[in-house]
């Protein structure tokens, strides 16, 4: 006996359209506020793999001590700060990592306070669990890359 593919449908299209979100600790998606038009100027991106032995809460060391650490700086504008969300990685072999830089109103980023680019804000992300190699880290903004870093070493 065939079943009706409508109802399949009816469950499955919304798994698709939600596939991509991330829920944050309130449940809601947690998605990048920032229009392409309105992203900053950023520069020093660097990508390092933290393969250091670590203990977590004084117990045993955790399974995979792997962490993919992302660090960059934006020209943000007074009473803004900036968050990198990770994005999906991708099945090359080794696979991309791809992160999505948001500025939203309010916060204090930690500023820079000499170089160059003194008042610039510092991102940072840190993936737990990481795999043990990456072929590149790809950071957007809005719907253009703004940086995709290739070098990306394991530090033991």
């Amino acid at each position: 006996m065939r079943k009706p593919l409508l109802p399949a449908l009816a469950c499955v299209i919304p798994m698709m359209l939600t596939a991509g979100c991330a829920a944050t600790a309130s449940g809601t998606p947690d998605m990048p506020a920032t229009p392409a038009n309105h992203c900053p100027d950023t520069a020093g991106w660097q990508a390092y793999i933290d393969a250091m032995p670590r203990v977590i809460d004084g117990s045993a060391p955790a399974q995979s001590n792997r962490r993919l650490i992302v660090t960059g700086e934006a020209d943000l504008p007074d009473g803004a700060s900036a968050r990198l969300l990770m994005g999906p990685t991708d099945r090359m072999q080794p696979p991309g990592q791809r992160f999505t830089l948001d500025i939203v109103d309010g916060g204090n980023a930690p500023r820079l306070d000499s170089g160059p680019r003194k008042g610039w804000a510092m991102v940072r992300a840190v993936k737990e669990d990481a795999l043990p190699a990456y072929s590149s880290v790809i950071i957007s903004c809005g719907d253009e890359v703004i940086a995709t870093i290739d070098e990306i070493s394991t530090v033991y």
